[in-house]
């Protein structure tokens, strides 16, 4: 009887949660509803075996913000309790208490590991120059912001680093600045990964499961990459965004949905880019992505003021303009508005008070080719085109 080999070792996906994937806007659950059913969809894999990860600073963060949630509604707990003519004992003290015993029961539950930050791995010297120079993962502006997705970042890259055998890791985040700081860490080839959303991460899992490695998967973004929206030459005819005249398509689509204002502001174009595609899915021979069109925009309003100088600058007047009329995507694209001067008139004395939108507006273009056994694409077709975020206005607060 021949002797049987050692048993194949099962691969493990490990999955991050930043805190915009998990988020939850209730003072009792640690992670959403949506999570929760990724986790109950992913957990029993054959061949796949599933771990599920937060940073610590992740987990500190959301204890934080159920704290908060919490006092929203504290005043009506007491006024219940006059309501009722007794005192039911809930302190503050107390409530923080059960948070964290529930967020440990959560964490129990949902077989979500914590992962700490090995503070002694961490090259502080270049996160404070990154710090300094707003740098990925910080965000450029007066204040720095980013700390705490600095940590995020480390925390991922030391478990990625960590990785034996077959195994990846994929980080499910949101934020940009995030995944182009991972990108550049350039993780043992191509095992770490950043995921936007827990769409995505469906996505990734199943590529998985069917056996897609990492690898692959790479090669075949990267190709789509030259087919769709090449960078080095963009406005190749060739290339499916030229050849589909997407730009166009979108402007006529979702032109009016995303130049959209509140009542008394003025739409501000800020910039637009093209993300690279995601593989989303392979049957077969046929390929199938995901690339999304990004446009960042805000809302502003004309405050007179009498004691205030008339200097309207141009760079300001150049925010009435449109988009690109070549529908190049270029970050912070200014127009020149020398032409505008002769027939705009001369607002009265006052300033310009500007506010971003919450976050980008998305267009998510799915598209699919077909993977030839020469391992280039070929048959390229846009399957649809959707409006994915409608960005909530600042202008409010």
């Amino acid at each position: 009887m021949a002797a049987r080999g050692r048993p194949r070792r099962r691969r493990v996906l490990s999955v991050v949660f930043d805190t915009n994937a998990i988020f939850n806007k209730e003072f009792d659950a640690l992670v959403s509803q949506a999570t929760r059913d990724v986790i109950a969809q992913h957990s029993n894999h054959g061949d796949l075996g599933v771990r599920w990860v937060i940073p610590e600073i992740v987990r500190g963060e959301r204890e934080y913000q159920m704290r908060n949630e919490y006092r929203g509604i504290s005043s009506h707990v007491t006024r219940a309790e006059s309501l009722f003519g007794q005192e039911w004992g809930i302190t503050q003290e107390a409530v923080e208490q059960r948070i964290a015993a529930r967020i440990t029961e959560e964490l129990t539950a949902q077989r979500i590991e914590v992962v700490p930050c090995d503070t002694g791995r961490v090259d502080w010297a270049d996160v404070m120059r990154r710090a300094c120079f707003r740098e990925p993962p910080f965000e450029r502006g007066q204040t720095e912001k980013g700390f705490r997705d600095a940590v995020v970042c480390e925390t991922f890259v030391q478990l990625a680093t960590d990785l034996v055998g077959g195994d990846t890791a994929v980080l499910v985040s949101n934020d940009r600045l995030i995944k182009q700081y991972i990108e550049s860490r350039g993780v043992q080839g191509n095992r770490a990964r950043v995921v936007d959303d827990l769409k995505a991460l469906d996505d990734e899992i199943q590529l998985r499961v069917a056996n897609v490695d990492e690898n692959t998967q790479a090669l075949i973004e990267q190709s789509a990459q030259r087919l769709f929206y090449p960078g080095g030459n963009p406005v190749d005819p060739r290339c499916l965004w030229k050849r589909e005249e997407l730009y166009e398509k979108i402007m006529v689509q979702f032109g009016e949905r995303l130049k959209q204002v509140p009542m008394g502001f003025e739409y501000v174009f800020i910039g637009h880019e093209i993300w690279n595609p995601r593989l989303a899915s392979k049957n077969g021979g046929r390929v199938h992505f995901e690339s999304v069109y990004a446009v960042e925009s805000g809302f502003r309003y004309w405050v007179p003021a009498a004691n205030v100088s008339q200097d309207t600058p141009v760079n300001q007047l150049a925010s009435l303009a449109n988009l690109s009329p070549d529908g190049q995507p270029v970050a912070n694209q200014q127009v020149s508005t020398l032409g505008l001067l002769g027939w705009l008139q001369t607002p009265a004395a006052g300033e310009w008070k500007q506010y971003p939108k919450g976050e980008k507006d998305k267009i998510s273009i799915r598209w699919s080719a077909t993977f030839s056994r020469h391992r280039t694409l070929t048959h390229a077709t846009i399957d649809a085109i959707d409006f994915v975020t409608a960005a909530a206005s600042n202008a409010a607060q």
